[in-house]
């Protein structure tokens, strides 16, 4: 026999279950939003999004940036933290020289996505035009660990490095270069002329003696060497690399 006791705790007892039921629906319900959202910020776009997109990249292709941006930042509205967009929009502020917007959305693109070698490409970039070298020194860094195999990317940092007068970062990672890659022309002209920009003839010297230790036949560091000879008014030591050049086949 129940007694109204009993019916009282059935009762509290069904309710304390809704109640727990009632929270795992609200906390479950959290964690989905946080996925949607974290979902967003790689750049996910839904299918009304992507055919704004690409008529946005329409606009670009007739030159209307204007009309572009516009359909670009409505995305933005509801999901300011999309890379993808905002990816987009650097480039297009980029293009227009207006350096500081283009670094405002790369910045937003490169965070949510670091391991983008694009979005990391164009923030670099808005970062070297912007004049925030400390910062664009850091992400280079950064970029070449990430993605050492791509040459362009040294030579990039290496033109950076070079513009700024930081020559020693710039013969470290010279040397590093070097050691993965091996001697290139590009790369023995670099090293020459870094040593030659901060006067230290000696050293120039030195290096280009070193490369043809390993080939004496390297024409571009004879001919460089052959230079710098004459310059230094040693034309017997400029004349003997001349005809030693004649000799290699």
């Amino acid at each position: 026999m129940i007694t109204c006791r009993n019916k009282c705790n059935i009762m509290n007892s069904y309710i304390i279950r809704f109640f727990l039921l009632v929270a795992i629906v609200v906390l479950h319900s959290c964690n989905v939003k946080k996925e949607i959202v974290v979902e967003s910020k790689s750049g996910v776009l839904n299918a009304k999004e992507k055919s704004i997109l690409i008529d946005a990249k329409k606009d670009l292709l007739y030159g209307t940036s204007d009309e572009a941006i516009s359909k670009l930042t409505e995305i933005l509205k509801s999901d300011s933290l999309n890379s993808t967009v905002n990816y987009e929009l650097a480039k297009i502020y980029y293009s227009l020289k207006q350096f500081d917007k283009s670094l405002f959305h790369s910045k937003i693109a490169y965070t949510t996505c670091p391991d983008n070698s694009w979005f990391a490409k164009i923030y670099v970039q808005s970062l070297e035009q912007s004049g925030n070298d400390k910062d664009a020194t850091s992400v280079y860094c950064i970029m070449i660990d990430k993605w050492g195999n791509d040459i362009d990317l040294w030579y990039d940092f290496f033109r950076f490095l070079d513009n700024m007068g930081n020559y020693k970062l710039l013969n470290i990672y010279l040397n590093r270069f070097e050691k993965i890659f091996g001697y290139s022309d590009e790369l023995i002209i670099n090293r020459y002329q870094s040593f030659v920009k901060q006067k230290k003839y000696k050293d120039a010297e030195k290096y280009l003696l070193s490369v043809l230790k390993e080939n004496s036949k390297n024409e571009i560091a004879n001919l460089i060497l052959a230079d710098f000879y004459s310059a230094s008014y040693k034309f017997d030591k400029a004349l003997e690399i001349y005809n030693r050049l004649l000799d290699i086949d």
